[in-house]
Protein backbone atom coordinates (compact mmCIF):
# COMPACT_ATOMS: atom_id res chain seq x y z
CA UNK A 1 0.00 0.00 0.00
CA UNK A 2 1.27 3.45 -0.87
CA UNK A 3 1.19 6.17 1.79
CA UNK A 4 0.75 9.81 0.87
CA UNK A 5 0.80 12.78 3.21
CA UNK A 6 -1.80 15.38 2.48
CA UNK A 7 -1.39 18.76 4.16
CA UNK A 8 -4.29 21.05 3.35
CA UNK A 9 -7.03 19.49 1.27
CA UNK A 10 -9.87 21.41 -0.30
CA UNK A 11 -13.28 20.44 1.12
CA UNK A 12 -14.46 18.81 -2.14
CA UNK A 13 -11.34 16.66 -2.32
CA UNK A 14 -11.65 15.68 1.34
CA UNK A 15 -15.26 14.57 0.76
CA UNK A 16 -14.08 12.40 -2.15
CA UNK A 17 -11.31 10.90 0.00
CA UNK A 18 -13.80 10.11 2.78
CA UNK A 19 -16.08 8.38 0.27
CA UNK A 20 -13.17 6.28 -1.02
CA UNK A 21 -12.28 5.46 2.59
CA UNK A 22 -15.84 4.23 3.24
CA UNK A 23 -15.54 1.95 0.19
CA UNK A 24 -12.26 0.60 1.62
CA UNK A 25 -10.38 1.74 -1.48
CA UNK A 26 -8.12 3.91 0.64
CA UNK A 27 -7.39 4.30 4.34
CA UNK A 28 -7.26 7.73 5.94
CA UNK A 29 -4.91 7.88 8.89
CA UNK A 30 -5.12 10.64 11.46
CA UNK A 31 -1.82 12.45 12.11
CA UNK A 32 -0.04 11.87 15.38
CA UNK A 33 0.52 14.76 17.79
CA UNK A 34 4.19 14.80 16.78
CA UNK A 35 3.27 15.23 13.11
CA UNK A 36 0.85 18.03 13.97
CA UNK A 37 3.55 19.85 15.94
CA UNK A 38 5.98 19.50 13.03
CA UNK A 39 3.51 21.00 10.55
CA UNK A 40 3.07 24.04 12.77
CA UNK A 41 6.81 24.71 12.96
CA UNK A 42 7.95 28.20 12.09
CA UNK A 43 8.97 28.65 8.49
CA UNK A 44 12.16 30.56 7.77
CA UNK A 45 11.76 34.21 6.91
CA UNK A 46 12.88 35.24 3.44
CA UNK A 47 16.30 36.86 3.68
CA UNK A 48 17.06 35.63 7.21
CA UNK A 49 20.53 34.37 6.12
CA UNK A 50 21.49 37.58 4.33
CA UNK A 51 25.18 38.32 4.76
CA UNK A 52 26.02 34.83 6.07
CA UNK A 53 27.12 33.49 2.67
CA UNK A 54 29.26 34.93 -0.06
CA UNK A 55 30.32 33.93 -3.54
CA UNK A 56 33.72 34.75 -4.99
CA UNK A 57 33.88 37.18 -7.89
CA UNK A 58 35.41 34.52 -10.17
CA UNK A 59 32.74 31.92 -9.41
CA UNK A 60 31.91 31.44 -13.11
CA UNK A 61 35.54 31.45 -14.23
CA UNK A 62 36.84 28.22 -15.79
CA UNK A 63 38.70 25.92 -13.40
CA UNK A 64 42.34 25.18 -14.17
CA UNK A 65 41.74 21.50 -13.42
CA UNK A 66 39.43 21.20 -16.43
CA UNK A 67 41.52 23.26 -18.90
CA UNK A 68 42.46 20.17 -20.96
CA UNK A 69 38.76 19.35 -21.52
CA UNK A 70 37.84 22.79 -22.89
Amino acid sequence: MQTLQIGIVQPQAMNLLRELDSLKLITILQPTEEEIVNTNAKRPVFGCAKGQFWMSDDFDAPLEDFAEYM
